[in-house]
C-alpha cells in the first residue's frame, strides 16, 4: 500500500505582487558597489614626514612618518603598534612606547 505525500497548496500570487518583486529584486541589482572609504587618520599621529624617535634598551630607534605607514631601517609598517611589536618583540601600544599617549589605567 503506497501513501501519497502530502504538499502543502501554493499560494497564488497576483500579477501586481510579481511586478512589485520584479522590480526590487531589479533595484538591488542596480546599485553600483560603493568604493571602500579610507580610514581617518589618527590624530595622535604626528604629520606626515616627521621623524618619530625613541631610545629602548641603550639603542636609538628612528621611525619616518609616512601617508600610509612609517618607515623603520628600509621597511614600511603599516602601523604603529606592529613597528613597536618588532622592536620590542611582544604587543605594546605602538603610541604609548613612542610615548605620543598615556598608557590606559593612569
Amino acid at each position: 500500500m503506497a501513501t501519497a505525500k502530502k504538499t502543502k497548496p501554493r499560494k497564488k500570487t497576483t500579477a501586481k505582487s510579481n511586478a512589485a518583486t520584479r522590480r526590487k529584486a531589479t533595484a538591488k541589482k542596480a546599485k553600483a558597489p560603493s568604493a571602500p572609504k579610507a580610514a581617518p587618520r589618527d590624530p595622535r599621529l604626528p604629520a606626515v614626514g616627521s621623524t618619530l624617535t625613541r631610545t629602548y634598551k641603550g639603542r636609538d630607534f628612528k621611525v619616518k612618518v609616512l601617508a600610509d605607514g612609517f618607515e623603520f631601517e628600509g621597511e614600511t609598517f603599516r602601523s604603529l603598534s606592529g613597528l613597536a611589536r618588532h622592536i620590542v618583540g611582544y604587543q605594546i601600544s605602538g603610541p604609548v612606547f613612542f610615548k605620543l599617549a598615556e598608557p590606559k589605567g593612569k
